[in-house]
């Protein structure tokens, strides 16, 4: 017998906050996608933190209406309990207001807000975990609401909801973000040139493109020392880095490298522009949940290097789609860095491969048709039971 389903009218999206990473983004396209399938969506978050153009007011333009609730910005402390107290009647208010018929977490820490909703109002709840791995201690685990169903956006992080928060697999679903893959396409030859331009980098200079904000995790250091290292072999590409934070640190390592012409430091910008001008993606960090700069290279037809962290196992087929190299060596990565860079047919054939794999798997449409089916399954549940 088929499983029952009931299509939601009202979604409700709760964040905790809008910043400068991948979940602002897949908001964003889940959002857009939801409404496009008729559904009335409505995102409650703190609102914008970081430095970047994704706030309410980029949402409201979208006719993705914004409410504002006062969500805590740090972890378990004095200070957090007397925010969530206080974020507690927006909450409640939202729900009164919008009175959605799912409700959809995406960060853990409003988790227990959803849990609230649906033990006074009966309203069913999806989360989502967009990293790989979080805090798991008890208090943790106590402070954590996963829903009538729990998404993963890898398959590591599917498997850490089973292992260290004990959900059954039943309730567990691998969706991993998606990307608008006719926006971001490759480039024609003349959009290549503009797009070099735009940068004012010479036709003839090979470009490295990293997108990720400035943050430790993600490993900059990483790749301006593979950089340094291919500069002593006579090889010398320029790298675009771009993303939010304070660049001082790696600026001044640049420089102590000897590398400071070889490196741009661009902050928050539009993405496409950056990958329309590169040649190759790195990403060597070392957490991740599933990183959709990636797949946004992927798409464009540039081959991606990057870590065996969150999401790579979907994402690379090892020398077919991308290399994956070891965490922290960039002896290792200067050495597939020289290989692509010297090699345009090998770049044209894996990142054709790297595009189709991006259409096959990675799409926007995808992932909000699995998401609504998700959705679909846990209303018609409810309904049967």
């Amino acid at each position: 017998m088929n499983k029952p389903r009931a299509t939601p009218k009202r979604v409700l999206l709760l964040a905790r906050y809008l910043d400068a990473g991948g979940i602002t983004s897949h908001l964003a396209a889940l959002a857009e996608g939801l409404q496009q399938r008729g559904i009335e969506v409505v995102l409650a978050s703190r609102g914008r933190v970081e430095n970047h153009p994704r706030d309410a007011h980029w949402f409201e333009a979208r006719g993705i209406p914004h409410i504002s609730i006062p969500f805590p910005l740090r972890g378990v402390s004095q200070e957090s309990l007397r925010d969530a107290v206080h974020a507690l009647p927006a909450f409640l208010q939202a729900i009164r207001a919008f009175r959605p018929d799912l409700i959809h977490v995406h960060f853990r820490s409003v988790s227990l807000y959803a849990g609230l909703a649906r033990w006074i109002w009966r309203i069913p709840c999806v989360a989502t975990l967009h990293a790989e791995r979080i805090a798991a201690s008890p208090l943790r685990r106590l402070l954590s609401y996963w829903g009538d169903a729990a998404i993963g956006v890898s398959h590591g992080a599917c498997a850490f909801l089973q292992q260290h928060f004990c959900l059954p697999k039943h309730r567990i679903h691998y969706i991993p973000s998606g990307i608008d893959a006719m926006f971001f396409r490759p480039p024609t030859v003349e959009e290549k040139k503009a797009a070099k331009q735009h940068f004012q980098i010479p036709p003839e200079t090979p470009v490295v493109a990293m997108v990720a904000n400035l943050y430790p995790n993600k490993r900059h250091a990483d790749l301006l020392q593979a950089l340094a290292a291919l500069s002593r072999r006579g090889v010398k590409p320029l790298v675009l880095f771009a993303g939010s934070g304070d660049a001082t640190p790696f600026q001044q390592l640049a420089d102590t490298l000897g590398i400071t012409k070889q490196v741009r430091f661009l902050g928050h910008t539009a993405v496409r522009p950056v990958l329309w001008g590169a040649d190759v993606f790195v990403l060597p960090s070392h957490a991740e949940g599933f990183p959709v700069s990636v797949i946004e290279a992927m798409a464009c037809g540039v081959v991606p290097i990057r870590t065996d962290a969150g999401g790579a196992d979907a994402q690379i087929e090892q020398g077919v789609t991308g290399f994956l190299t070891p965490f922290n060596n960039p002896q290792v990565l200067a050495d597939t860095l020289e290989r692509l860079l010297a090699n345009a047919p090998l770049r044209q054939q894996m990142g054709e491969a790297a595009r189709k794999k991006a259409l096959d798997a990675f799409s926007a449409d995808q992932m909000v048709g699995r998401t609504l089916a998700l959705y679909e399954a846990v209303l018609g549940a409810r309904t049967l039971g």
